[in-house]
């Protein structure tokens, strides 16, 4: 006994030890915590009472009495998780009200005509075709797209969908249904039967043709395509459109993350020694804005690392690698002869703009006035129109990023190139000179 009595003790002070509880409310909580343990030693207790020789009603009444505090703990066990159930469907609303808020990069609103073409889930068409499309455009733009989100929207018309970037509207278009859209290839005449409309992400004349009728269109000259390659074509043409806003500061992180791997002392000189990670990714945004693939990661910072040491402005430091990734600037320009077909600019109209250039510590901004402005920009409409495939303009390197800024609102396919982002082994071809 004194034994037993010094091993209980010991135990007790051991326990204590890590506790600012007084005893008797330890004692308790570790008697009365569990129901379990008082359960099995009610059992244990009824047993013996049934022995011969043992005293039946004290081995009894002490079973009975452990037997009922385990019962009423496990009822109010039981009632504390009913409770529990109770309060969750209030947190999954909490939950799904926070939802709301967030804002998806890139999402696609759809009317219950076209909910259609994803009710295979990932098997379906349309999202067979979205995962197509962001393995081509990240090899084509240099960065890793998010998932785009689709969802359906009963206010939509039937066969209607809308593009969504960070919540804004950027583009909306509604198929016709059991109709395929026909683009002519060359001069040919209108199809026999068809609705006319024109192509969502080009803005082609076109037309929808019944399903039943695409091959007596083909043979007249058309291209036919389907709805699901119609909005697949209008989502990767407005992912390239706006790339530049789609590319986050987490994105730029996790491009310098890759190349830390590979090339640490090209990371480790530039950021954030010379430049912040914000200068980088204006740097990144500005190229990608022009079209530009940033794939060549390591060009680029490299380019960067030499521009920093001179300035900070993020627009002369795009310049500055606009020419060292030149072959990558005037790829997208050359004919299958491999010569660059461009415009001229007058001298005065370059001097105009030039004139009007201000360059800060981390930025640069045109001051050129309104009635200038649009002159500037009626002259290049006289000579270039609105064209639908992209044109090459060769213009200096202090105002070329201004010109494309200028005209970039009305005339998105026409794009600039300075003297010095052109190699010296490609043939210049001159189609004009803008006056």
């Amino acid at each position: 006994v004194p034994a037993l009595m010094i091993s209980i003790s010991g135990g007790l002070i051991v326990t204590r030890a890590s506790s600012d509880e007084r005893l008797g409310t330890d004692f308790g909580l570790q008697l009365f915590g569990n129901p379990q343990p008082l359960l099995l030693a009610s059992g244990v207790l009824l047993v013996l009472s049934i022995f011969p020789g043992l005293p039946t009603i004290p081995f009894l009444a002490l079973g009975t009495g452990l037997g009922a505090v385990s019962w009423n703990m496990r009822r109010k066990e039981a009632a504390a998780a009913r409770a529990g159930e109770v309060a969750k469907p209030a947190v999954t609303t909490k939950e799904n009200l926070e939802g709301l808020l967030r804002v998806e990069p890139l999402s696609i609103e759809m009317g219950l005509g076209v909910v259609k073409f994803v009710a295979g889930g990932q098997e379906s068409p349309l999202i067979k075709r979205i995962s197509a499309i962001r393995r081509q455009l990240a090899g084509e733009l240099g960065f890793l797209l998010g998932p785009v989100r689709i969802v359906d929207n009963m206010s939509l018309k039937a066969h209607e969908y809308v593009i969504l970037l960070k919540g804004a509207e950027v583009g909306r278009y509604e198929l016709a249904a059991g109709c395929e859209l026909a683009i002519p290839v060359g001069r040919v005449e209108n199809p026999p039967e068809g609705k006319p409309t024109h192509d969502p992400a080009f803005g082609m004349t076109g037309w929808w043709v019944p399903t039943d009728a695409v091959a007596a269109v083909r043979r007249a000259g058309f291209t036919t395509v389907d709805p699901v390659s119609v909005i697949g074509t209008h989502l990767t043409e407005i992912i390239r459109r706006h790339a530049h806003e789609l590319l986050s500061r987490q994105d730029s992180k996790k491009i310098l993350d890759r190349l830390a791997v590979d090339h640490p002392k090209v990371v480790e000189d530039l950021v954030p020694k010379l430049l912040p990670l914000s200068a980088v990714q204006r740097v990144f945004q500005n190229l990608l804005r022009e079209r530009v693939s940033i794939r060549d990661a390591v060009t680029i910072l490299e380019a960067l690392s030499e521009g920093a040491a001179t300035t900070r402005n993020t627009i002369l430091l795009t310049e500055f690698v606009r020419q060292a990734i030149r072959r990558i600037v005037v790829k997208p320009f050359l004919n299958p002869a491999g010569e660059l077909s461009v415009y001229l600019l007058d001298a005065s109209l370059e001097q105009t703009v030039e004139s009007c250039v201000e360059h800060g510590e981390n930025s640069s901004h045109l001051t050129l006035n309104p009635p200038a402005l649009r002159d500037v920009l009626r002259r290049i409409g006289q000579k270039l129109g609105n064209p639908e495939a992209p044109v090459a303009v060769i213009a200096s390197s202090a105002s070329r990023y201004f010109f494309r800024q200028i005209v970039e609102p009305t005339m998105r396919n026409v794009f600039f190139l300075s003297h010095n982002e052109i190699p010296s082994e490609i043939k210049i071809h001159s189609l004009g000179v803008i006056q």
